[in-house]
């Protein structure tokens, strides 16, 4: 997990990030910042307000910064009265805006409290949520299903800074519903519903997506949900993940033998539990596909095929998850015998 951003830290890296998503005043000025994950686009249907409270009797300031798909397009500074609060419409700032986010700067000493609220113009839906400046490399976007009001299920993910590669789990009753490779660019944000990813998954089945920076991005996000007339919504932001390993998925690489040999894993995931198919490279049969395997991720994962007459078997152990690269060992059997073992390395596709 990222842990959360420190506001003397975390804008110092925005200055001189590449796409130069913020032109920040003076950290002595303003020393604390929420981040606004996800600003709606500009087709009318949606009004965003930022609410800003003042719980001290010191009239206090905030700068709001509002990029559109990485450069900022608006900035300004505010006042709101002791004791008082500050409501904007974000739209009436940036009418046309397409793919927004933003970031609210101010003193910490103001101890300002800040909301994003979200209101459907039609539905008459309302839905916020209390801003922070948390980000992390893992996050996980969680769905409410208690509820039969909720007919369609979305995310907004915003990388505010590192590595564009970014992989989508989408999770159910225990098992792992789809991997989808997405890429939002630094300064940029991903959203849409749960659909644009999983087409095939329904979206009673769907409890959860996690999102799986490739490298070292700093991201946060919303999740969002709601009914059909949007006059009823979800709107929470996604929670950072300390930790996320699926054994489910594609994955290419080798068994690290004597010239090494191919090897490809298709495995599905409930709970615990693989099933799938592995391909394997074999001295004496050549390429062999379509192998069923079966096991589990805390134990051995095995499958078995004949050749030239033999009863072949390998078992997969100690298996270990590191983003989208797999490792472990492996043993090699005929009719029953060792007459092999290793190391093997995979990658997910």
């Amino acid at each position: 997990m990222r842990k959360q951003a420190r506001s003397s830290w975390f804008p110092m890296r925005f200055q001189v990030a590449v796409l130069a998503i913020l032109l920040l005043i003076p950290a002595s000025a303003m020393s604390a910042q929420v981040l606004i994950p996800h600003i709606t686009g500009s087709g009318g249907f949606w009004r965003d307000y930022l609410q800003v409270d003042n719980p001290t009797e010191t009239e206090a300031f905030f700068k709001v910064s509002i990029m559109d798909n990485g450069p900022v397009i608006f900035e300004e500074t505010y006042s709101v009265e002791p004791l008082g609060e500050k409501v904007i419409d974000l739209k009436t700032l940036v009418p046309t805006i397409n793919s927004g986010a933003g970031v609210v700067e101010f003193d910490d000493s103001f101890q300002l409290n800040v909301r994003l609220s979200y209101e459907n113009k039609a539905g008459g839906g309302v839905a916020e949520f209390r801003l922070t400046d948390e980000v992390a490399g893992t996050l996980g976007f969680y769905f409410s299903n208690f509820t039969p009001a909720v007919d369609w299920k979305a995310i907004s993910i915003t990388n505010w800074l590192g590595d564009e590669g970014i992989t989508l789990f989408a999770l159910g009753d225990s098992s792992v519903l789809g991997i989808q490779k997405i890429t939002v660019k630094e300064g940029q944000k991903a959203v849409g519903l749960h659909t644009a990813w999983f087409p095939a998954v329904p979206a009673s089945s769907i409890k959860k997506i996690i999102a799986v920076s490739a490298g070292t991005a700093e991201l946060s996000g919303v999740t969002i949900a709601g009914n059909n007339a949007n006059s009823f919504l979800l709107f929470t932001p996604a929670a950072a993940v300390a930790t996320f390993t699926v054994h489910a998925g594609t994955w290419r690489g080798t068994l690290n033998s004597a010239p090494p040999r191919i090897l490809v894993f298709k495995f599905g995931q409930t709970d615990e539990n693989i099933s799938g198919t592995f391909e394997v490279s074999d001295p004496a049969c050549g390429y062999v596909d379509g192998i069923s395997a079966t096991g589990s991720v805390a134990g051995t994962i095995e499958g078995s095929y004949t050749c030239q007459g033999s009863l072949k078997k390998l078992e997969f152990k100690n298996t270990a998850v590191n983003n989208n690269i797999m490792t472990g060992e492996y043993i090699e059997y005929a009719n029953g015998a060792q007459t092999g073992s290793g190391t093997f390395e995979v990658t997910r596709d």
